[in-house]
């Protein structure tokens, strides 16, 4: 919307539509009810982006550190190619990182992930990761700009924080309360069922013909 604004701000008289990054959410699984490993933590991306490689940056040196340090058992899974070699020798000293580089298949790292972190700050449109980890069915925090664009009405299907250590204690919270996780996993699902499907975007696109805002 921030950028159908703008447009809108340089005058004229065509309508427009926004409509938001839409996947075919039957290809994924519904993750929702299943049972992760214990305190995986999932950051997915191609870290050759500098938005992603400095979001695993915050990961690695504030984040991660911080969740540890009250779950010493948590494990980052940080997948996608180009992750800078710097971190990934930061990743083979804290030995509780896994980087596996590009992966021909994602869902067994989102099957394996209790949570999904999503600390990205920059960068414009809309997050597929942020799509398809809601697809999944999978409880997801990170902060505003990780979730710009999706358009959300009554309860939250993920969970914003305000800053890094904000970032950190709500994965805690959600890896120390599994029926919070749950549900918050169940409404994500739902969500994108409903507003992140393919068959939400036919239904926007026809209705705009008759009526202006009817996919707001």
């Amino acid at each position: 919307e921030a950028e159908a604004a703008e447009v809108r701000a340089l005058g004229g008289r065509a309508h427009i539509l926004t409509v938001p990054n839409l996947v075919d959410v039957d290809a994924y699984p519904n993750l929702a009810d299943d049972t992760p490993e214990s305190d995986a933590l999932l950051f997915l991306g191609s870290f050759g982006y500098a938005p992603n490689a400095n979001a695993a940056e915050m990961l690695l040196t504030r984040v991660f550190p911080a969740i540890r340090r009250r779950r010493p058992a948590a494990r980052l899974l940080l997948v996608g190619r180009g992750l800078p070699a710097r971190l990934q020798a930061m990743a083979r000293r804290d030995g509780a990182v896994e980087t596996p580089g590009f992966v021909d298949d994602v869902k067994p790292w989102y099957r394996r992930a209790a949570v999904v972190v999503l600390p990205v700050t920059e960068g414009a449109g809309m997050l597929f990761k942020t799509v398809e980890a809601l697809a999944c069915g999978k409880a997801a925090v990170g902060v505003p700009h990780a979730f710009r664009g999706l358009d959300v009405h009554g309860a939250h299907p993920f969970t914003t924080a305000s800053g890094w250590r904000d970032l950190a204690g709500e994965t805690v919270r959600l890896l120390g309360d599994a029926g919070a996780r749950r549900a918050l996993a169940a409404r994500a699902r739902t969500f994108a069922e409903s507003r992140l499907s393919w068959e939400y975007g036919d239904r926007c696109l026809a209705e705009s013909l008759v009526l202006e805002g009817a996919c707001r």
